[in-house]
């Protein structure tokens, strides 16, 4: 099962708190309350989104930016016209996917792939994060995210699902990696982390065959369905990269 843990879509509730007028607040909050909507549908976790405001002029002030991985595998920020391709990848691997994410159950229509979707565009326009699909040959088969962008502290988290039948092929690896030159070398931040379940040993490969460092590991970390699972922390600093 090739998916890590993902940590961004409840990043948001965070952002009223820091933001001083009441105009604000209730704009941020509208922001909030579609990260609900959106059933946290590939994200659950918490960081300080008021960091944004210290962006690097993160995708040209919010504007769209695709990444070419290679000949064959290309990353596209996910965008409306994605929904009915992407929920119909999802209904067509659910047993493959639930194992690992637990936001499956609750995606029962296109109607939440556009609210995952709106809510990915809203934190590309803040500058602090985005989602891509992962391309291979001219079809979705699964998607890379940022999480979120620390700028004061130079960090980022990065989360990941591929489809069964397109494992083993290193589209996820590439596409890591490349993602990972992105950070480094055009953001210029100094630190991604990626968390995968314990028993997740195909997700766990791909930090463990870019270099990273096992970090730790959080005990009972994610509630799945019916039980806990633990996460490996995995983190990689720019002075560590191993480019290809």
């Amino acid at each position: 099962m090739l998916f890590s843990h993902n940590p961004g879509m409840k990043i948001v509730g965070r952002a009223a708190d820091f933001c001083g007028t009441k105009e604000k607040r209730e704009e941020n909050e509208g922001v909030i309350s579609m990260g609900k909507k959106a059933k946290s549908f590939f994200f659950s976790g918490s960081h300080f989104l008021f960091l944004f405001f210290f962006s690097h002029d993160f995708h040209r002030k919010g504007r769209k930016m695709d990444l070419i991985v290679n000949k064959n595998v290309k990353l596209k920020e996910v965008e409306m016209e994605d929904a009915p391709s992407l929920y119909a990848l999802i209904h067509a691997n659910r047993g493959h996917l639930r194992r690992f994410l637990g936001w499956i159950d609750a995606t029962e229509g296109t109607a939440d792939i556009e609210m995952f979707i709106a809510g990915s565009r809203q934190r590309r326009m803040i500058q602090n994060g985005t989602d891509y699909g992962l391309w291979y040959k001219g079809r979705i088969v699964g998607v890379v995210g940022l999480h979120y962008m620390d700028w004061i502290n130079h960090c980022t988290s990065i989360g990941y699902w591929i489809i069964e039948n397109m494992q083993g092929k290193g589209i996820m690896t590439a596409a890591v990696s490349r993602l990972i030159r992105y950070v480094f070398d055009e953001l210029g931040l100094n630190r991604v982390e990626i968390r995968c379940a314990v028993e997740n040993e195909k997700s766990r490969a791909i930090p463990e065959r870019l270099g990273f460092t096992r970090e730790g590991q959080i005990r009972q970390g994610e509630w799945l369905y019916d039980h806990y699972v633990d996460h490996i922390v995995y983190g990689l600093l720019k002075n560590e990269w191993r480019r290809a």
